[in-house]
């Protein structure tokens, strides 16, 4: 299982990318150590160990069951949670809510048999545009 997962790993076209930028960003700019912003990283392991543990709960799997009981077809759970990606990230961070309700459209496309990707550029878009309605969406400062 273990060897199945490394060879998955090695074999990921996107991970080789990232590897490759990363690596020509090394050689013009060098990594500073103060660059990593710890607190940001630790707060966003841990809301996604808090969404783990929620679906893990089968709250998740309630959620989006009730999503699923209150709308009539697929293009309006897309709408549903995109809408709601929007409004609500312009009160909590644009972050927060794209780590939320992802894994909330993903168990709701995997009980329809619905597209996973387009919805999710959906949400992460209208995520990021509401949250730049509001300073509290997005609280992010320029230095």
């Amino acid at each position: 299982m273990i060897r199945t997962i490394f060879k998955n790993i090695i074999s990921d076209t996107v991970l080789k990318i990232v590897v490759a930028i990363f690596l020509l960003l090394l050689i013009f700019k060098p990594m500073n150590i103060k660059d990593i912003d710890l607190d940001t990283i630790m707060i966003f392991f841990n809301l996604m160990l808090i969404i783990s543990l929620v679906k893990r709960a089968k709250i998740l799997a309630y959620i989006s069951n009730s999503i699923i009981n209150h709308v009539q077809t697929t293009r309006q759970i897309t709408a549903y949670i995109t809408s709601s990606s929007f409004v609500l990230s312009m009160f909590v961070t644009n972050d927060v809510f794209i780590i939320t309700l992802v894994p909330l459209y993903i168990l709701i496309a995997k009980q329809l048999n619905l597209s996973i990707v387009y919805p999710t550029v959906l949400i992460t878009i209208a995520a990021n545009l509401g949250s730049a309605f509001t300073p509290i969406g997005n609280p992010k400062t320029f230095s």
